[in-house]
C-alpha cells in the first residue's frame, strides 16, 4: 500500500527507496465513480499505483486526496441555492459554497445533471463545476428553488 501525504509546502508526495517523490493522483473513471480507481503518478506521469477505492485509505489520507482532487477539478460545492433568475438566453444562479456566496451563469439549455451516486453536477458558461452532493440535506427553501431544473 502506498501512503500519500502533504509535504511541508503543500505537495503531494510518497517515499520511493527512502525518498521523497512527488506525486499526482488522477481519477480514472468519471463523476459516476468518484471514489473508486485513481492512478498515482510521479511527476514524469509514471504510474507508482493504482488505488481501487478510497475507502481502504486512512481518514486523514482520504482528506488529503479528497482535497487535492477538488482543488484539481475546480469543483465547488453548493450548500444553499440563493435564488436562480432566467435571463435572455442565460440562467443566472446565487449559491452559498463552503468559500461563500458565488454567482454564476449557465446558458438557458444547461441543466443540472443528476448522476450515477444521486448528486447533481451544474457547469458553468467558463466551465467551472459546481456540485450538489445530495439534494435531500438541501434546505426546504433551497429545494424549492432548485426543483424546477432537476424535475
Amino acid at each position: 500500500m502506498i501512503e500519500i501525504y502533504k509535504n511541508h509546502l503543500g505537495l503531494l508526495c510518497t517515499r520511493v527507496n527512502d525518498s521523497e517523490v512527488r506525486v499526482e493522483v488522477r481519477p480514472c473513471f468519471p463523476w459516476s465513480r468518484k471514489n473508486n480507481f485513481f492512478s498515482i503518478r510521479n511527476e514524469k506521469g509514471v504510474e507508482l499505483a493504482l488505488l481501487s477505492s478510497m475507502e481502504t485509505l486512512s481518514a486523514e489520507m482520504r482528506k488529503i486526496i479528497q482535497e487535492h482532487l477538488i482543488q484539481l477539478g475546480f469543483t465547488l460545492s453548493i450548500l444553499q441555492i440563493l435564488k436562480i433568475v432566467e435571463d435572455i438566453e442565460l440562467r443566472h444562479y446565487e449559491v452559498r459554497t463552503p468559500s461563500g456566496v458565488r454567482t454564476f451563469q449557465t446558458a438557458l439549455d444547461d441543466w443540472p445533471k443528476k448522476m450515477e451516486q444521486g448528486n447533481f453536477l451544474i457547469t458553468d458558461l467558463h466551465g467551472d463545476l459546481y456540485q450538489i452532493e445530495d439534494f435531500e440535506s438541501l434546505d426546504k427553501e433551497s429545494k424549492k428553488i432548485l426543483s424546477p431544473y432537476v424535475a
